[in-house]
Parts: C-alpha cells; sequence; structure tokens
C-alpha cells in the first residue's frame, strides 16, 4: 500500500530532509488517489509547521491556479497552516497579490 509505506518514510525521515524537495511535493499536491493526496497534504502540513515561509508563497501560488483540483488543494494546505501560523499566511498571501499586480503592466490591464 503506497499511502502506508508514504506513512512510514514521514515518520522516520526528520522533517528538515524535506526541505529540499518542497517544489516537487508541491508539484504532487493533487495526485488523483485520496489517500496518497492526503499524505501529501499531512507531510507539507508538518513541513509547514516547523518552516512555513517554505510553504507560504509557492502554496498562495499554487492556490491561484487556473486548475480547480490544484486550487482548491493547495487551499486546503493553508487553510491548515492558518490554524497555526494566521498572521503569517495572511500576510504572504497580501505578498503574492501585490507581486501579481506590479508585474502585470498598465497596458496589459487595458
Amino acid at each position: 500500500d503506497v499511502a502506508a509505506a508514504l506513512e512510514q518514510v514521514h515518520q522516520s525521515l526528520h522533517i528538515d530532509t524535506w526541505l529540499e524537495v518542497v517544489p516537487q511535493i508541491i508539484a504532487r499536491i493533487n495526485l488523483p488517489d485520496p489517500t496518497v493526496r492526503g499524505s501529501v497534504h499531512d507531510l507539507l502540513f508538518r513541513i509547514g509547521r516547523e518552516h512555513p515561509q517554505v510553504l507560504i508563497y509557492p502554496l498562495t501560488v499554487a492556490g491561484k491556479s487556473s486548475d480547480t483540483v490544484r486550487r482548491d488543494a493547495a487551499q486546503a494546505v493553508l487553510s491548515r497552516m492558518i490554524t497555526v501560523y494566521p498572521e503569517l499566511v495572511n500576510q504572504g498571501s497580501l505578498v503574492s497579490d501585490e507581486l501579481v499586480r506590479v508585474a502585470v503592466l498598465w497596458h496589459e490591464e487595458w
């Protein structure tokens, strides 16, 4: 069972081990299998509890995806993180919104 193997690996490795592969983990945030997807979400939440700065911006960006499953998955992890770090998540969202706003040229908006 893939989910059981993932859970065993999650428990045996120190959380800092996962930091270098966070982008790859976030790329798998919307896996079709609900059990494996839940395991990925749990891992991201564990990483976010210890190192929220690593996840806030990438999850905020994924939360704006045009793919609804990906967007919902990112927002689900962020909603769990907001229970632990409400101010940090809100500030990260604000930074993300402002970066998008200043990156769009005026003539592109019109």
